[in-house]
Protein backbone atom coordinates (compact mmCIF):
# COMPACT_ATOMS: atom_id res chain seq x y z
CA UNK A 1 0.00 0.00 0.00
CA UNK A 2 1.42 3.68 -0.72
CA UNK A 3 0.60 6.22 1.74
CA UNK A 4 1.78 9.13 -0.40
CA UNK A 5 -1.44 9.82 -1.82
CA UNK A 6 -5.02 7.86 -2.50
CA UNK A 7 -4.46 9.19 -6.43
CA UNK A 8 -1.67 6.34 -6.99
CA UNK A 9 -3.42 3.30 -5.53
CA UNK A 10 -5.70 1.56 -6.68
CA UNK A 11 -9.30 2.27 -5.55
CA UNK A 12 -11.31 -0.45 -3.23
CA UNK A 13 -12.80 -3.14 -5.34
CA UNK A 14 -16.38 -2.12 -3.95
CA UNK A 15 -16.17 1.32 -5.66
CA UNK A 16 -15.07 -0.54 -8.80
CA UNK A 17 -18.12 -3.11 -8.68
CA UNK A 18 -20.47 0.21 -7.67
CA UNK A 19 -19.21 2.10 -11.13
CA UNK A 20 -19.41 -1.04 -13.08
CA UNK A 21 -23.22 -0.85 -11.86
CA UNK A 22 -24.04 2.50 -12.11
CA UNK A 23 -22.09 2.71 -15.81
CA UNK A 24 -25.25 -0.43 -16.90
CA UNK A 25 -28.02 1.83 -16.02
CA UNK A 26 -28.20 3.43 -19.67
CA UNK A 27 -31.56 5.52 -19.15
CA UNK A 28 -30.09 7.43 -15.45
CA UNK A 29 -30.09 11.15 -16.42
CA UNK A 30 -26.93 12.96 -16.07
CA UNK A 31 -25.18 16.19 -14.44
CA UNK A 32 -26.31 15.24 -11.37
CA UNK A 33 -29.64 14.19 -11.38
CA UNK A 34 -29.24 10.33 -11.14
CA UNK A 35 -30.05 7.96 -8.15
CA UNK A 36 -26.48 7.59 -7.21
CA UNK A 37 -26.31 11.86 -7.11
CA UNK A 38 -29.31 11.97 -5.11
CA UNK A 39 -28.34 9.21 -2.69
CA UNK A 40 -25.28 10.90 -2.03
CA UNK A 41 -27.56 14.50 -1.40
CA UNK A 42 -29.80 12.36 0.84
CA UNK A 43 -27.04 10.87 2.85
CA UNK A 44 -25.24 14.30 3.73
CA UNK A 45 -28.13 15.97 4.16
CA UNK A 46 -28.71 13.42 6.91
CA UNK A 47 -25.76 13.98 8.84
CA UNK A 48 -26.09 17.86 8.70
CA UNK A 49 -29.74 17.71 9.93
CA UNK A 50 -30.49 20.14 6.75
CA UNK A 51 -31.21 19.73 2.96
CA UNK A 52 -28.06 19.44 1.15
CA UNK A 53 -27.19 19.72 -2.91
CA UNK A 54 -23.43 17.86 -3.32
CA UNK A 55 -21.24 18.90 -6.75
CA UNK A 56 -19.37 16.07 -7.03
CA UNK A 57 -15.36 16.99 -8.59
CA UNK A 58 -13.00 13.96 -9.08
CA UNK A 59 -10.10 15.28 -6.84
CA UNK A 60 -9.41 16.91 -3.58
CA UNK A 61 -7.87 20.02 -5.23
CA UNK A 62 -11.16 20.41 -7.26
CA UNK A 63 -13.15 20.43 -4.10
CA UNK A 64 -11.10 22.56 -2.01
CA UNK A 65 -10.65 24.88 -4.77
CA UNK A 66 -14.32 25.68 -5.97
CA UNK A 67 -15.63 25.50 -2.24
CA UNK A 68 -13.60 28.49 -1.56
CA UNK A 69 -13.96 30.06 -5.15
CA UNK A 70 -17.74 30.22 -2.97
CA UNK A 71 -16.40 32.20 -0.01
CA UNK A 72 -13.44 34.26 -0.96
CA UNK A 73 -13.30 37.37 -3.36
CA UNK A 74 -10.16 38.03 -5.61
CA UNK A 75 -9.37 40.49 -2.68
CA UNK A 76 -9.53 37.98 0.02
CA UNK A 77 -7.56 36.45 2.55
CA UNK A 78 -7.86 32.93 3.26
CA UNK A 79 -5.87 31.92 6.27
CA UNK A 80 -4.80 28.06 6.68
CA UNK A 81 -2.22 26.17 8.41
CA UNK A 82 0.97 26.29 6.89
CA UNK A 83 1.25 22.28 6.30
CA UNK A 84 -2.02 22.60 4.86
CA UNK A 85 -3.16 20.82 1.62
CA UNK A 86 -4.02 23.82 0.01
CA UNK A 87 -0.80 25.94 0.86
CA UNK A 88 1.24 23.00 -0.16
CA UNK A 89 -0.14 20.68 -2.77
CA UNK A 90 -2.43 22.23 -4.72
CA UNK A 91 0.23 24.32 -7.18
CA UNK A 92 -1.89 27.38 -6.60
CA UNK A 93 -4.97 26.33 -7.54
CA UNK A 94 -7.51 27.57 -4.89
CA UNK A 95 -5.42 31.36 -5.71
CA UNK A 96 -6.46 30.75 -9.58
CA UNK A 97 -10.26 29.81 -8.92
CA UNK A 98 -10.60 32.43 -6.16
CA UNK A 99 -9.56 35.10 -8.83
CA UNK A 100 -6.44 35.76 -6.71
CA UNK A 101 -7.28 35.54 -2.85
CA UNK A 102 -4.14 35.19 -0.78
CA UNK A 103 -3.43 32.68 1.60
CA UNK A 104 -2.17 33.54 4.77
CA UNK A 105 -0.50 30.72 7.13
CA UNK A 106 -0.15 30.15 10.38
CA UNK A 107 1.80 27.66 12.18
CA UNK A 108 0.59 25.06 14.68
CA UNK A 109 1.62 21.35 16.23
CA UNK A 110 0.27 18.96 14.62
CA UNK A 111 -0.82 20.53 11.54
CA UNK A 112 -3.72 22.12 13.61
CA UNK A 113 -4.73 25.70 14.23
CA UNK A 114 -4.96 27.13 17.61
CA UNK A 115 -7.43 29.65 18.64
CA UNK A 116 -4.84 32.03 19.85
CA UNK A 117 -2.89 32.34 16.26
CA UNK A 118 -5.81 33.04 14.35
CA UNK A 119 -6.67 35.93 16.32
CA UNK A 120 -3.87 37.38 16.32
CA UNK A 121 -2.78 37.21 12.82
CA UNK A 122 -6.37 39.43 12.37
CA UNK A 123 -4.97 41.60 14.27
CA UNK A 124 -2.86 42.80 11.12
CA UNK A 125 -5.62 43.25 8.70
CA UNK A 126 -6.70 46.66 9.81
CA UNK A 127 -5.35 48.49 6.42
CA UNK A 128 -8.35 49.07 4.86
CA UNK A 129 -7.89 49.18 0.88
CA UNK A 130 -4.24 48.46 0.95
CA UNK A 131 -4.25 44.64 2.43
CA UNK A 132 -6.46 41.88 1.57
CA UNK A 133 -9.75 41.17 3.43
CA UNK A 134 -10.07 38.41 5.85
CA UNK A 135 -12.64 36.13 4.46
CA UNK A 136 -12.21 32.41 4.92
CA UNK A 137 -10.87 30.16 7.37
CA UNK A 138 -9.65 26.86 6.19
CA UNK A 139 -9.21 23.80 8.88
CA UNK A 140 -8.55 20.24 7.27
CA UNK A 141 -9.82 17.03 9.51
CA UNK A 142 -7.67 15.27 9.79
CA UNK A 143 -4.86 17.65 9.03
CA UNK A 144 -1.99 16.76 7.17
CA UNK A 145 -0.14 15.24 10.45
CA UNK A 146 -2.89 12.93 10.93
CA UNK A 147 -4.35 15.07 13.78
CA UNK A 148 -8.26 15.56 14.24
CA UNK A 149 -9.96 18.43 15.92
CA UNK A 150 -12.48 17.60 18.11
CA UNK A 151 -16.03 19.57 17.94
CA UNK A 152 -15.08 22.00 21.10
CA UNK A 153 -11.59 22.83 19.57
CA UNK A 154 -13.74 24.01 16.27
CA UNK A 155 -16.28 25.53 18.10
CA UNK A 156 -13.18 27.85 19.88
CA UNK A 157 -12.19 28.63 16.31
CA UNK A 158 -15.49 29.29 14.90
CA UNK A 159 -15.84 31.77 18.11
CA UNK A 160 -12.77 33.82 17.32
CA UNK A 161 -12.99 34.05 13.67
CA UNK A 162 -16.59 34.77 13.85
CA UNK A 163 -18.32 37.11 12.14
CA UNK A 164 -15.16 38.30 10.20
CA UNK A 165 -14.70 34.96 8.32
CA UNK A 166 -16.42 32.23 6.87
CA UNK A 167 -15.33 28.48 7.91
CA UNK A 168 -14.43 25.73 5.51
CA UNK A 169 -13.99 22.35 6.13
CA UNK A 170 -12.67 19.84 4.66
CA UNK A 171 -12.41 15.99 4.96
CA UNK A 172 -10.59 14.34 1.99
CA UNK A 173 -10.88 10.77 0.78
CA UNK A 174 -10.19 8.14 2.81
CA UNK A 175 -9.43 10.61 5.40
CA UNK A 176 -13.15 10.54 6.21
CA UNK A 177 -13.28 7.01 8.12
CA UNK A 178 -10.55 7.74 10.58
CA UNK A 179 -11.99 11.03 11.48
CA UNK A 180 -15.41 9.73 12.09
CA UNK A 181 -14.17 6.57 13.94
CA UNK A 182 -12.18 9.00 16.30
CA UNK A 183 -14.98 11.30 17.08
CA UNK A 184 -17.40 8.33 17.34
CA UNK A 185 -20.15 9.46 14.83
CA UNK A 186 -20.46 10.66 11.46
CA UNK A 187 -22.40 14.08 12.77
CA UNK A 188 -19.56 14.68 14.40
CA UNK A 189 -17.10 14.65 12.17
CA UNK A 190 -19.06 17.59 10.62
CA UNK A 191 -19.61 19.44 13.81
CA UNK A 192 -17.74 22.50 12.49
CA UNK A 193 -20.33 23.54 9.52
CA UNK A 194 -23.04 22.84 12.07
CA UNK A 195 -21.62 25.30 14.54
CA UNK A 196 -20.74 27.91 11.96
CA UNK A 197 -23.97 27.78 9.71
CA UNK A 198 -25.65 29.32 12.76
CA UNK A 199 -23.29 32.72 12.83
CA UNK A 200 -21.24 32.57 9.60
CA UNK A 201 -21.44 31.06 6.18
CA UNK A 202 -20.04 27.67 6.13
CA UNK A 203 -19.07 25.21 2.94
CA UNK A 204 -17.71 21.91 3.72
CA UNK A 205 -15.67 19.51 0.92
CA UNK A 206 -15.73 16.34 0.73
CA UNK A 207 -14.35 14.33 -2.70
CA UNK A 208 -16.43 11.60 -2.22
CA UNK A 209 -13.70 7.98 -3.64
Amino acid sequence: MNFASDNVYGVDPRIMQAMVAANGRLTDVSYCHDDGAKDVDARLSKIFGREVKAFLVMNGTGANSLALSTLAPPHGAIFCHETSHINTDECNCPELFTGGAKLITLPGDGGKIAPESVAAKLGYFGHGEHGPKPTALSVSNVTELGRVYSPAEVAALSAVVRPKVSVFTRGIGSATSPVTASLSSARRLFALSRVSSRRVNSVSSSRIC
